[in-house]
């Protein structure tokens, strides 16, 4: 007589049990960290975001009340001058001043091209090449350099650019800035003898600075170039 033996283990309910728990186990962690990972991913979002509004916060103080770069239209002379905005001094021994320069061709009668030859001593000195028809004037944004270990320490700042006139006609101008006569002065140095096409006056700061020095260390100097 043969006894019929149950080969089906004792233990395998357990066994299913145990890996069921097991299989909530893992999907319970991996659904808590989904979670963790979308609330850093949204504290990473709101943090960039906060910085960024800081970040054009800033930008926006620090350029109030100063004129984008660019072309800009031309403005009656009361209305353009700069005596209304009071100058802020800069502290000694800085390691830059950033300087705004408008090249103006409102009394002009022929289209310039201006290109940058040279420059020293600079960390920002304006787009290469600039054109600017009659009715125009184009205003870019220069950072000096005053750093002892680019040896430009006390030393001039400058820039120099070609004048090409519709007319035919050809000058040189240059922009420098420097501490030897005193107090931080600028000039601007022309070759033109004051033709159509070519400069015929500079301002520093309101002051006449054509082929002369005068005083420029305000917190942004402001130079204008105009041409006849």
């Amino acid at each position: 007589m043969h006894v019929a033996i149950d080969s089906t283990p004792k233990d395998r309910p357990r066994r299913r049990s145990e890996v069921t728990v097991a299989f909530w186990m893992v999907l319970s962690t991996l659904t808590l960290l989904c979670a963790a990972m979308k609330l850093a991913w949204a504290a990473e979002a709101v943090g960039s975001a906060v910085a960024s509004q800081q970040t054009t916060a800033e930008k926006m103080t620090k350029q109030e009340g100063q004129s984008p770069d660019g072309l800009m239209p031309c403005l009656s002379p009361t209305s353009d001058s700069i005596a209304s905005v009071p100058p802020k001094r800069m502290p000694p021994r800085v390691k830059s001043a950033v300087h705004k320069v408008t090249f103006n061709n409102c009394q002009g009668t022929t289209t310039l091209t201006i290109t940058r030859t040279g420059r020293s001593c600079m960390y920002q000195f304006g787009p290469y090449q600039i054109s600017l028809e009659p009715n125009q004037r184009y205003q870019i944004s220069m950072e000096d350099s005053n750093n002892y270990l680019q040896g430009c320490a006390d030393s001039n700042k400058s820039v120099s650019w070609s004048i090409n006139s519709s007319n035919g006609s050809t000058s040189a101008a240059a922009w420098v800035h420097s501490h030897k006569p005193g107090p931080w002065s600028s000039m601007v140095e022309s070759s033109g003898s004051g033709a159509p096409g070519q400069v015929g006056s500079a301002t520093c700061d309101g002051v006449n600075c054509l082929n002369a020095w005068a005083v420029a260390n305000t917190g942004t100097p402001e130079v204008i170039i105009s041409f006849e």
